[in-house]
């Protein structure tokens, strides 16, 4: 696939795709981090200096510890990759892993080179226990985020340039090229591609929905209990887990679940929530987190003054305030295990199929306006599926009685 006369195959593209693959997920992280911050603070700074000062200053010290931790999730995610590298058959430690382990059947070699992927990622627990564990969160107000338009003179033409270079090198370009193959037969190659993955369609999105509100609400339960508890344990672990590659997560539940007493959730769709809780649960439990410590304190003192109990409080509280937060944390849970190929490939049940794993199948043999067919056939179908989602959120936070005052 791509243009006539060139080569796709290599490191360099596979760079490319990971890069336009990720950024999304760091400006995510940054764009919740932003949303938080008290519109008076950039208001008061404006009075005293020029923007890019306030930037400097004010802004990018109070995002600090979101641009960290997205620096960290994007580089886990990229040195856990598998389908990339597969597909353009780059050979890394995950590829590796997964030859030795499914087609040599070479498990000391798998876990050997398994060992050293684990200490590479090691490096991102590093960093997480070094920097980002310790940095402190503005608790801000819920009543003053109203967006004010900041005038940006010259820079106005630079910066519009440079994000409409952005959106046509990484969406417009891309997707017109997989629209054209996809179509370059009239619209016979998508709709075989939708009679191919209808059964697939369905089955990934119960198991996508299931696991993302296991996910969800166990980083919801784990945010409350650790901001009343001392859990440097538990932090580790979390971050731990979702550093293991998912090669390597899914060789070792293999290893652990693969017995005649723990087949009842080996060979069944538990094994994939129980693979994806594994790897995900740091993501949402960070998201929910990183808002919680942006909760004013005052809120639950105020609560606790007047009697009200822990369950109370954060019934009453805390979880109205963390609304938003943790249906960003369903929707990017949602996302990760409807995408996810790595450690389902390895651990998928028998009679279950998904749609990462159906395409990929089906890539390695099937004509290249099919394989975009397909590509384009699950893009909209999750795109549609999102835009369920949100429009159900809009309508849950219209229904609740003084929601957008909050």
């Amino acid at each position: 696939m791509g243009l006539p006369g060139l080569h796709i195959y290599g490191t360099p593209t596979a760079v490319l795709v990971l890069i336009l693959v990720l950024s999304p997920v760091s400006m995510l992280v940054v764009e919740s981090a932003l949303e938080r911050i008290s519109s008076n603070l950039e208001a008061a700074a404006l009075l005293a200096g020029p923007y890019p000062v306030v930037l400097r200053r004010i802004v990018l010290p109070l995002i600090r510890p979101a641009i960290l931790s997205s620096l960290l999730l994007t580089f886990v995610l990229a040195v856990s990759e598998f389908t990339v590298p597969a597909f353009l058959s780059v050979r890394v430690l995950t590829t590796e892993i997964f030859t030795r382990f499914s087609a040599f059947y070479d498990f000391p070699a798998a876990i050997s080179q398994a060992a050293w992927l684990v200490m590479l990622c090691g490096a991102g627990l590093w960093l997480e226990s070094r920097c980002l564990a310790s940095q402190p969160f503005t608790a801000v107000s819920l009543k003053d985020n109203h967006a004010r338009f900041v005038p940006l003179a010259r820079h106005t033409n630079r910066l519009a340039g440079i994000v409409t270079c952005y959106v046509v090198l990484t969406a417009f370009l891309p997707l017109g090229a997989m629209l054209a193959q996809a179509l370059n037969r009239g619209p016979e190659n998508l709709f075989t591609a939708f009679s191919l993955l209808q059964t697939e369609m369905l089955t990934s999105f119960q198991l996508a929905f299931a696991g993302a509100i296991l996910i969800s609400l166990s980083g919801l339960a784990l945010t409350y209990f650790k901001n009343r508890t001392s859990a440097r344990v538990l932090d580790f672990t979390l971050l731990l887990t979702f550093a293991l590659p998912s090669i390597v997560a899914g060789l070792a539940l293999i290893r652990f679940y693969n017995t005649p007493y723990l087949n009842f959730i080996y060979a069944t769709p538990l094994i994939l929530l129980l693979a994806w809780l594994m790897r995900y649960l740091w993501v949402g439990e960070r998201m929910l987190h990183n808002r919680y410590m942006q909760l004013p304190v005052a809120f639950e003192q105020a609560a606790a003054l007047s009697g009200a109990r822990d369950w109370t409080t954060f019934r009453v509280i805390v979880l109205p305030l963390l609304a938003d937060a943790w249906f960003g944390a369903f929707l990017v849970s949602f996302i990760f295990c409807i995408g996810e190929l790595g450690t389902a490939i390895m651990v998928y049940p028998p009679g279950t199929s998904l749609l990462p794993i159906k395409i990929f199948t089906l890539m390695a043999n099937a004509p290249q306006g099919l394989t975009s067919a397909l590509c384009l056939a699950t893009l909209l179908f999750t795109s549609l599926v999102l835009a369920g989602w949100l429009g159900v959120w809009s309508l849950i936070r219209k229904a609740i009685p003084g929601y957008e005052q909050s």
